[in-house]
């Protein structure tokens, strides 16, 4: 075998491995964004329309931890005290 046949054989191989890692890849992303609920043929635009509008990272509303607090005090959950802390940590005082 000479060396062209060696070389020829050697780089087609490593291309055949890249192109099934990114197939792979690719598959793995896809699954990983289905199970937590985005679409991926979507991702993109969902992504840049969070960022336009600020609300990349956005997390529960101060209403929402509010209405938490709230709800663990009327239940029993969490003592006067701490309820007056949680409110007020969460109002930023």
């Amino acid at each position: 075998m000479d060396s062209f046949s060696i070389y020829f054989t050697a780089i087609s191989v490593f291309i055949a491995l890249v192109f099934l890692f990114v197939i792979y890849a690719g598959v793995k992303n896809w699954r990983a964004m289905k199970a937590k609920g985005i679409n991926p043929i979507t991702a993109q635009a969902e992504i840049t329309a969070r960022m336009a509008t600020g609300k990349l990272f956005e997390g529960p509303s101060i209403e929402d931890k509010l209405r938490e607090i709230d709800d663990l005090h009327s239940r029993g959950l969490i003592s006067d005290d701490e309820h007056r802390e949680g409110r007020k940590r969460v109002l930023g005082g």
